[in-house]
């Protein structure tokens, strides 16, 4: 069997930079331990397979995969495939258009628009859940390396926009540049809290449009260090909207992350809550196709 796979840098519009992802073409009939063995081959954060929507209000089918098990949702692999999916039909975006991606948690709309350094997709998330959890600022500060008074006088969360992310902030964007994570702690407390794994932050001033210095750790999912994270800005983006948007409607920032890793990327992040003060959260970014080849398979 031959199955035809690319690779594209998202977050990014510089090549071998923002959080790779692979996405597999025509992938319906693999069955879901080849798959999941094909990521662990692939060994990037995520690796996704396409295949026809099987929802009628769905453009197309995606399922993704960390090296060590399936996700319901994730943020860069769905901007990967929305730029691959369109790139495999030649469609050129020369003015907005919205593509409906079916995966774990439903159908999920993805904007397009363009721009002078190719489409732009913005991904709106799901409604935003916060959790509480039993971890003290001791033991967040163990994992990731830094002192008890880098971390702020502000809640500890486990936070979901489609993925359940612990959400921590820190005191300044020096304290994140300079972690020392520990992953078998992360691990430990993150499978405790049924959480994916942990999102740290700071902000870059002292509003939200200010922007945040965000790095994401999943080492249960055999990712030690995601390099730009899209469903851990979308729940840094829920943290920031409850805890520290003091009151606004709206926020918008830019998220930087994954210059420690060596490979930088910016997220645009859009935040708004309605009448009944629900909130919406929307991650964006660019794309671009670094690889492309064929994967060869028994069968």
């Amino acid at each position: 069997m031959a199955l035809r796979f690319a690779q594209i840098d998202v977050f990014t519009t510089e090549p071998l930079q923002g959080n790779p992802a692979v996405v597999v073409f025509d992938a319906g009939a693999l069955p879901a331990a080849t798959m999941q063995a094909l990521a662990r081959e692939m060994n990037v954060s995520e690796t996704v397979f396409l295949s026809p929507a099987r929802h009628a209000e769905a453009d197309y089918r995606l399922r993704i995969f960390t090296p060590r098990s399936e996700l319901p949702f994730a943020g860069h692999p769905t901007i990967a495939a929305a730029h691959a999916w369109l790139q495999e039909r030649a469609i050129a975006i020369s003015a907005p258009r919205t593509l409906r991606q079916e995966c774990g948690i439903g159908v999920i709309p993805v904007a397009v628009e363009p721009g002078a350094d190719g489409p732009f997709f913005r991904v709106r998330q799901v409604t935003p859940e916060w959790f509480d959890v039993a971890l003290s600022r001791e033991q967040c500060a163990a994992m990731l390396g830094c002192r008890y008074g880098d971390l702020p006088e502000l809640p500890l969360q486990v936070v979901s926009t489609g993925v359940r992310w612990l959400v921590v902030p820190l005191a300044s964007p020096e304290v994140v540049a300079t972690l020392r994570p520990d992953p078998v702690a992360i691990e430990r407390h993150c499978r405790e809290i049924d959480a994916v794994g942990l999102t740290a932050f700071a902000c870059l001033g002292p509003l939200p449009r200010d922007g945040v210095r965000v790095r994401s750790f999943a080492p249960g999912e055999g990712v030690p260090e995601d390099p730009v994270c899209g469903s851990g800005n979308g729940s840094v983006a829920a943290y920031v909207a409850r805890f520290l948007a003091r009151g606004a409607q709206a926020i918008e920032y830019v998220a930087q992350q994954g210059a420690e890793a060596g490979r930088p990327g910016r997220v645009r992040v859009r935040a708004w809550r309605d009448a009944d003060a629900v909130w919406s959260i929307e991650i964006g970014g660019h794309a671009v196709r670094v690889l492309e080849g064929t994967l060869l398979l028994p069968g």
